[in-house]
């Protein structure tokens, strides 16, 4: 049977740096920075509007794309 000294040794060293840091209040449960939170969560959201804006498809056919460039490109892909 193995000695569980180095076992324990290593539980007690991540021990050690973990339990410290769960220990601290995390930045954002401040009081003081709740509107500062807020403001950054509302630029966030201006800044991603455009993520929701829905766009209307090409119409069949409207594909501008010379058909050589896709051929070299799927044979590149094949090819891997």
């Amino acid at each position: 049977m193995r000695s569980l000294g180095p076992i324990l040794d290593v539980v007690w060293l991540l021990a050690a740096a973990v339990l410290p840091m769960a220990a601290q209040p995390s930045q954002a449960a401040r009081p003081e920075d709740a509107g500062r939170v807020a403001e950054a969560n509302r630029r966030a959201t201006e800044v991603s509007k455009w993520r929701h804006v829905a766009r209307a498809l090409l119409p069949a056919g409207k594909d501008r794309v010379d058909p050589s460039v896709r051929t070299v490109r799927n044979q590149g892909l094949t090819r891997r």
